[in-house]
């Protein structure tokens, strides 16, 4: 019998006919205890009610009992194992959206348009991205290498090959382009950021051209509750000369030992060319990524709970 229909009915069912069903607790137990966190969490938990109460009252801390480091760590903090678990199945999740700067056109001729000249694109409506001055998307990267940009980078956001990845050039004047992640849409609670505090890191791949120098800062800042005023600020400024092959290099920040409250993380770029020539010969933005990630101390406590998921 296939699973879903032993769960849920077989969907060739009338709908008036169908009725609820909910194997005994002790049998969801069983088929639980099979799956990792992240599946639990994300995909089983929200499915119903009796569900979720199996899930947060028996299997995940069934399994964090039997780590006695994460039991004692979670003893120490006060905090429910469903918070812990949050946490790993966050971790190393890039928490921006459209990171491969896909365009909105805002009319059928500006669509037709891209398609006929994909590699050139100005002047569009970016989804979930603010940008300030003129700015070229790009695929493949013009003047600077892509084979530069590291394989598992590119497999993570599901290009297979590196020519394929759309780039955004920015020209003679200062171009900025920012996004606000707010946490509580990305399913991170506010006791996870409180007690926890996950170290945050922010991180992409700039790129100069072989015939052009550059400048690149990348910012990172977290505000706390509803503050307009971002309450921590961290800055990573790069200045690079032309000449080489034209190359990729991955810069990163991050902000650790943040005090309670923070709700809302903004991740900015700035870019420009260093001699103003006239085009889109300024430093190329790829790959951006903003992501949660656990203090030196604590990662064995992760790795000693996956290993306790696996032997469960």
């Amino acid at each position: 019998m296939d699973k879903v229909n032993f769960l849920f009915g077989s969907p060739k069912r009338k709908k008036d006919n169908m009725v609820p069903f909910n194997p005994p607790v002790e049998v969801l137990e069983e088929i639980f205890s099979f799956l990792d966190p992240k599946c639990l969490i994300t995909k089983c938990r929200p499915v119903c009610r009796l569900w979720k109460e199996v899930i947060d009252e028996i299997v995940l801390p069934r399994r964090a009992v039997k780590s006695v480091q994460m039991r004692e760590a979670l003893r120490e903090k006060n905090l429910n194992v469903r918070v812990y678990y949050d946490l790993i199945v966050n971790l190393k999740k890039n928490l921006l959206r459209n990171v491969l700067f896909e365009l909105a056109p805002t009319n059928m001729a500006s669509a037709f348009i891209q398609s006929l000249n994909p590699t050139f694109v100005r002047d569009s409506n970016v989804p979930h991205w603010v940008t300030r001055g003129p700015y070229q998307r790009e695929k493949p990267s013009i003047g600077a290498n892509p084979e530069f940009i590291s394989w598992s980078d590119l497999k993570e956001n599901g290009i297979q090959d590196a020519k394929n990845c759309p780039v955004v050039a920015t020209s003679h004047s200062m171009t900025s382009q920012y996004q606000d992640i707010i946490l509580s849409e990305c399913n991170i609670s506010d006791e996870l950021m409180d007690v926890i505090k996950p170290t945050i890191v922010a991180e992409e791949w700039i790129g100069t051209r072989w015939d052009c120098g550059n400048e690149y800062s990348l910012v990172l800042e977290l505000f706390c509750h509803n503050s307009d005023t971002s309450d921590y600020r961290k800055i990573c400024q790069v200045g690079t000369h032309g000449g080489g092959p034209g190359s990729w290099r991955k810069v990163s920040i991050s902000i650790k030992n943040y005090d309670r409250g923070v709700r809302r993380i903004r991740f900015t770029r700035y870019g420009k060319d260093s001699q103003f020539w006239a085009g889109f010969y300024g430093t190329k933005f790829a790959l951006p990524k903003v992501y949660l990630e656990l203090p030196k101390f604590q990662i064995s406590l992760v790795e000693d709970s996956k290993e306790s998921n696996d032997n469960y």
